[in-house]
Parts: structure tokens; sequence; C-alpha cells
């Protein structure tokens, strides 16, 4: 019986010379080891490539350690963009370097922490962070945010890109932008304010050349003076209607009242009324595909196509024609086509011809305030609608007009 402990006889064996050896390790052991080694040549594997991602990116770039709550790697370009050397910035948290006023307004440290998690929890965050540079220098920066795959560490890339400059372009494009809004509003007040100041006066200039006309010219050159007064005050009484009409569809929004409305009549009646304003043109239409009611704001259709065929009748030549066409389709939608043998519009003014002030043609003896077609393309609009053009520069124009509103029931 042998003397030795039981522990020693478990891991020993008797040689054929009567010596004692060493048992082999358990079949399990040289895998344990293999599978150790292996991990930590994968966790080296694994930090050398991204220490060198973060030296090779041509953006700043630093990897915080959130456990441990500061930066464990950061490449030049980071040392460039927070003025300091690698071995501070390897001593700091990112929140040393953020500025406390922040573009999203929250407080640094609360929304640190949160994205952070956020990260961590597999979220890539795009975010814009005011940067304190070591100088004192204030850099806004747009940070890309990423979870780095490491088994040890929770660990967060950041990659920093300097948007001072479009920052600073926006901010200027903004305050432009204010100041041209505000501007147009001073200028549609002003011009509301003058169209009801010059309603009374024009009223008085009307009424006196109409009554010169019926009595008191007896010879022909008074007479066409008077016929000349009367077509005046008809110009502005149009153009100040235009304004105000623009004016109230452009301040504080305008809800159409909506009703239902015999569409075709209303349509017919504004066409004998422009053919009874010239002498000069012949309106053609064809209106019995309209329906019988349709839903919409009578007011706003009538000044709608007034505009359509104001501008039919001043482009097109004497003794053109103007052809007015209605109809409405299986799915409700209501159509309007005007068509002249005008002056016709350029390829490359067709996108700007509904723009506001923006007259398209400029033919002389005939006034315009630009606001024709833009009033046209937004009661199509406040009509669920739009507008569109086609034309050919001296063979005249078609205007098109689709309402989405609904068919009465």
């Amino acid at each position: 019986m042998s003397n030795e402990p039981v522990g020693v006889v478990a891991e020993t064996a008797i040689r054929a010379d009567g010596q004692k050896r060493s048992e082999s390790p358990p079949a399990g052991h040289d895998a344990d080891v293999r599978f150790v080694e292996e991990s930590h040549q994968k966790d080296d594997i694994l930090s050398n490539l991204n220490r060198l991602l973060v030296e090779l990116a041509p953006e700043a770039i630093i990897v915080f350690d959130v456990k441990l709550n500061h930066i464990i790697d950061a490449n030049v370009r980071a040392e460039q963009l927070f003025g300091c050397s690698r071995e501070i910035l390897l001593k700091s948290s990112p929140l040393d370097f953020y500025m406390q006023k922040q573009p999203d307004g929250l407080l640094v440290s609360d929304s640190f922490l949160k994205n952070c998690k956020k990260i961590i929890a597999g979220e890539v965050l795009v975010i814009e962070r005011a940067i304190r540079s070591a100088s004192g220098n204030e850099v806004v920066c747009e940070l890309r945010m990423v979870s780095l795959p490491s088994p040890h560490n929770l660990l967060i890339r950041t990659s920093f890109f300097d948007i001072t400059e479009r920052m600073r372009t926006q901010k200027e494009l903004t305050n432009a932008l204010a100041r041209e809004h505000r501007l147009n509003e001073e200028q549609r007040h002003f011009m509301g304010l003058v169209s009801h100041e010059l309603r009374t006066p024009l009223s008085i200039i009307d009424g006196t050349a109409q009554l010169l006309a019926m009595t008191t010219c007896k010879d022909k050159e008074c007479l066409i003076h008077a016929e000349r007064i009367l077509s005046a005050t008809k110009r502005l009484s149009s153009l100040i209607d235009t304004c105000l009409t623009e004016e109230r569809l452009c301040t504080s929004g305008w809800t159409p009242v909506m009703v239902c409305e015999d569409i075709r009549h209303l349509a017919l009646n504004i066409i004998i009324q422009a053919q009874a304003g010239t002498d000069q043109h012949l309106i053609l239409s064809d209106l019995d595909s309209l329906p019988d009611q349709y839903d919409c704001d009578p007011m706003l259709i009538k000044v709608m196509l007034n505009n359509l065929l104001d501008n039919a009748i001043k482009y097109s030549p004497d003794g053109g024609q103007i052809r007015v066409r209605g109809w409405c389709d299986t799915e409700g939608e209501l159509f309007f086509e005007v068509v002249d043998q005008g002056v016709g519009i350029a390829a490359d003014q067709l996108e700007k011809a509904f723009d506001r002030f923006y007259r398209i043609w400029h033919v002389p003896g005939i006034a315009g305030a630009g606001l024709g077609l833009y009033i046209v393309k937004r009661i199509a609009e406040l009509h669920g609608g739009a507008v569109r053009c086609s034309s050919k520069p001296g063979r005249g124009s078609t205007f098109t007009v689709h309402l989405n509103s609904k068919k009465c029931l």
C-alpha cells in the first residue's frame, strides 16, 4: 500500500521501471488554452484594425470608452480639431470639449448620457454639436456615432465633420429669406392699401366719363376722349381687383367658400361677358361635358376664368380665335382649357409663367402686374388642383386647369 496522498496518486502513474511520472493533462485542457489564445489574437487583430481605421480616416475621430468615461483613442485630425495633443485627449471626456449651448437646445450633459445608451443599444446617431477647442474657438460639427465591436469594453467611435461654414451659409440664407418674406408682406400690404384708396376716386372718374359719353359729348372728338377714359378706368379697376384678390389669397390664408354651383352656367356667363368686352376676337366655347352642379368657390372660379380669358384676349392678335373647353372626368376632376392664338411662351419661360409679379410678355401698350396667372395657380391649388401650360412661340398657348374638389350629390 503506497503512502502517497490520494491526490498525488491521482495525478501520477508508475512507469515500467518503477519510477513515478506525471500523467498527461486532461483531454479538454489543450482546447481551452487554444481558445483563450485565439480569443486574445482576435482581440489584438480587432484592436489593431480599429486603430488603423481611426488613424487613416480623413475626418477627426475619437474612440470613447463608456465604462472608463474617457477617450481611449484619437487620430491626428482630432488633435487638430480640438487643439490639443493626443496625450491630453486620452485623459479627457468628450464633454470636456462640448459647448454648453448646443444646436438642439438640450443640456449637453443630459443628452450625452442618453445618446451613449442609444448607441450601445445598436443605434447609429448623426447629430450636430458645438465644439470648444483648446484655443477657445467654437466649431460646429456633424457627429456620426456608432458602437465598436469589442468583447470587453463599451466603445463608441465618433467621427467629426466641420460644418461651421455650412451653418453660417444656412443662417445667412434663412435671414435673407426672412427679409424677403418681410418685404413681400410690406409690398402686399402697400398694394392692398393703395388699391382700396384708389377704388373710390376711380369710381367717380368712371361715373363721370359715362355721364359725359351719354349726355354732354356732342362731337365725335369729345366722345372718343370719354371712351378712352372709360377704357382706362376699366383697366385700372381690373388691376385693382387683381391686387385685392392676390392680397386676400396670400394673407392669413384663404379658406374657399365651397358651395354647389351650376358650373356650366357660371362659365358660360363669364365667356359671354369676356366676349362683350372685345370686338376684335371670337371666343368659342365647348362646355357640354361640364356637370350641372359642382362643389367650388364661385367667386374664385370667376376670378380664375376671367384672368385666363383676359390674358388670351390681351396677347392674341386682332381677329384671332380663343377656345374654351370644360369637362369632368370619371374620377370627379373638373378641367378647364383655354387655347389662344397669341404670342406664345418660350420653353425656358414656362416654369416661371405662374410666378408672382413675373411678366412673361413685354408687349408695348399692354399693361399688367404679373399677378393674373399666379392667382390662377393659387385658386386651382385651393380647389385641390393645379394648372399647366403648353405653348409654342408665335403660335399660341394652351392653359389647362384641373380642380379636384367633387361633384355635388
